[in-house]
């Protein structure tokens, strides 16, 4: 039988010596069974909280040397992608660059980002301003985009 309590639940508790007769029952709670005293109460501490910001900014600050490669394009990386695209008989895709990224559910500031909202907080540009400025690089060709949930591709097309 068990019945609830002021101090948790309490269980009947029956005693037997070593002859297997059974002694007055006795009622005990959970805190007397567990030692006593109550499990403490979950705490959150600064010392936490500061290294979980330190791991936010680690992450933000690798995210955003990602997108060095679209602030700082190297030209002959991208050369040598559009030759072999021209091997290919420009066979879709040409991707110029890939960057596996993924929005994390709050920001280091403290403010939940889309996945293009956070690509714009980390590169300092949108997606749309990434493709500006690579499209006067890249006069004859169309920049483009695609995306998953966790990575931004940019590339190219032929200019219809």
């Amino acid at each position: 039988m068990s019945d609830e309590g002021p101090t948790g639940t309490t269980e009947q508790i029956v005693e037997t010596d070593p002859s297997g007769t059974t002694g007055d029952a006795e009622t005990m709670t959970l805190a007397d069974v567990s030692g006593g005293e109550p499990p403490a109460p979950p705490t959150i501490r600064l010392d936490d909280i500061l290294a979980d910001q330190s791991l936010y900014l680690q992450q933000e600050a690798r995210d955003r040397d990602k997108f060095m490669s679209l602030l700082s394009p190297n030209l002959n990386d991208i050369r040598a992608k559009l030759v072999a695209w021209a091997a290919r008989q420009f066979q879709p895709p040409c991707d110029l660059v890939v960057i596996d990224i993924m929005a994390p559910n709050i920001c280091s500031d403290g403010v939940q980002r889309t996945f293009f909202d956070y690509i714009k907080f980390v590169s300092g540009k949108s997606v749309d301003e990434h493709m500006a400025s690579l499209q006067p690089i890249l006069p004859d060709f169309q920049v483009a985009y695609s995306y998953t949930r966790t990575q931004l591709r940019i590339g190219v097309v032929l200019k219809a």
